[in-house]
């Protein structure tokens, strides 16, 4: 490794502790170093689970319902339409999973408007400009996301996961046409199936990123599963019309929680994705 990769590595180190905190980063730093081998990677996996089991799943001890906080979900994507308020921070907000929340988050509104946020998914303009790409065959050049975004980085600004140039913006509408076809030909894989052996450092890693990078969301206290995060995949999913795709709950609301243990004791079916699936499985 050369004295300029060295060095743009611990800068990026610096920035995680003073984002995440020292403690987050030595333990993740640790993780890093153990998907380095098979044999430290195949003790990994057996052990770090668990781990996580414990320490982000507090919450639910006190009850009886068979919720797993941190197993995937599998929805009907079509049954995700709006988006958690939650989004407006949502890069902390994914490491809040396996949390129980009280509290009035799930009534708030989303807060801002946007190419990628709005009150509902089907009215951004990311969902009208991947329809027209990929159900109408528009040429990306040619949709308001495009637009927008060329607009956008016209005026220095920084845009869709770090494009600041329109070369930036072409690269990642070739990431999403191979994303795409990908789903399309291959059907839609887990984050554990698409891993990677030696996962690089500026790539996510580890159990809890493959957890907090599926289509992740919050339930609010009526039921309702509200995206926080990996709105493209959600979308093409729904473009696709998959039936069912594996979802991670970040955060659900105590009421809710509390109305599943309160038929869960009574033995009464609740139809809602969230219960049923426990039971089920």
């Amino acid at each position: 490794m050369s004295i300029r990769s060295i060095s743009a590595l611990l800068q990026k180190v610096w920035q995680r502790i003073k984002k995440l905190g020292a403690s987050h980063v030595l333990y993740r730093s640790l993780e890093y170093a153990a998907l380095q081998t098979a044999v430290t990677s195949r003790s990994y996996w057996h052990t770090t689970p668990s781990l996580y089991r414990i320490k982000n799943c507090r919450g639910y001890r006190k009850y009886d319902v068979p919720i797993k906080p941190l197993e995937r979900l599998y929805v009907d994507p079509d049954a995700i339409t709006t988006f958690s308020p939650r989004i407006r921070s949502r890069r902390e907000s994914l490491y809040d999973i396996g949390a129980i929340q009280n509290g009035d988050w799930d009534q708030k509104e989303v807060g801002v408007e946007t190419e990628m946020v709005s009150e509902y998914i089907d009215e951004t303009i990311l969902y009208e400009s991947l329809e027209s790409h990929f159900v109408n065959g528009i040429d990306w050049t040619e949709t308001k996301l495009y637009e927008a975004l060329q607009e956008h980085v016209s005026e220095g600004t920084e845009v869709w996961h770090g494009c600041t140039t329109v070369a930036d913006i072409d690269r990642r509408c070739q990431r999403l046409d191979s994303l795409y076809e990908s789903i399309a030909t291959h059907g839609y894989r887990t984050q554990s199936e698409l891993r990677e052996p030696n996962p690089s450092f500026d790539e996510p890693f580890g159990f809890l990123n493959e957890r907090i990078n599926e289509i992740s969301i919050d339930i609010a206290r009526d039921g309702e599963m509200m995206l926080l995060d990996n709105r493209h995949r959600l979308i093409i999913a729904q473009l696709l019309d998959l039936d069912r795709v594996p979802v991670s709950v970040i955060v659900r609301h105590k009421e809710w929680v509390e109305q599943c243990e309160e038929h869960y004791q009574n033995r009464d079916m609740l139809d809602h994705p969230d219960y049923r699936y426990w039971l089920d499985n």
